[in-house]
């Protein structure tokens, strides 16, 4: 290696040569590219602040306004339930658009505490129903349908039925229209099995 005095002739040669062939050029001052920078270009570009440009702002602010409301409608139960404040603000939105808040359908908060089917010793055809059924949530919530499912003594099924909220709830049940939040509600139901022989039961609860 050499000492730092000295230098290389051929390197010196080559940048030489490349500053020959591309000199250097000075910055010069543009009005086009200060007006370039400012916002607009020589072809005049809309600025959003010009009349022309305030059709399409408001078309904008429009249509992000409506998706909002269709979001708010969609989800207006679950919006409801996280805060209560908004319910009567939702309840009228709903009356203006000629429908109603849903009510909550989070089977996974309902359960069957206790049931019970026996045949009636009187009328051998007729079989009655005791369920208890009870909603954990803390707030009220759509009854479910119920679906009962009979089987014979090797556990087949032999029939099945679907019962509707109005089928088994009582008269004051319905007047309500709703399973109140954190409580039971005792079913009592007879149901007619037409010479069915029936050995056990299953009971299940759903939301269609």
């Amino acid at each position: 290696m050499g000492s730092p005095s000295e230098t290389t002739p051929d390197a010196l040669d080559i940048v030489a040569d490349v500053d020959k062939r591309n000199p250097g050029h000075d910055l010069q001052e543009s009005t086009d590219g200060d007006r370039w920078l400012g916002g607009s270009t020589s072809r005049g570009a809309l600025a959003l602040d010009s009349p022309a440009a305030r059709p399409f702002a408001i078309a904008a602010v429009f249509l992000a306004l409506l998706l909002v409301g269709q979001l708010v409608f969609h989800f207006r139960t679950d919006i409801a339930i996280s805060a209560p404040l908004l319910q009567p603000p939702l309840a009228m939105l709903s009356d203006v658009l000629g429908t109603d808040v849903p009510l909550p359908r989070r089977v996974e908060m309902l359960s069957i505490e206790a049931s019970d089917l026996q045949v009636d010793q009187e009328r051998k055809q007729l079989l009655a129903l005791q369920v208890t059924l009870r909603n954990r949530a803390t707030y009220a919530q759509a009854y479910p349908v119920l679906e009962l499912t009979l089987t014979d003594t090797n556990d087949r099924i032999v029939a099945r039925r679907l019962l509707l909220p109005d089928e088994y709830l009582s008269a004051a049940a319905l007047a309500e229209q709703a399973f109140p939040a954190s409580a039971d509600v005792d079913v009592r139901l007879w149901i007619e099995t037409r010479e069915i022989a029936a050995a056990g039961y299953r009971l299940y609860l759903f939301y269609p």
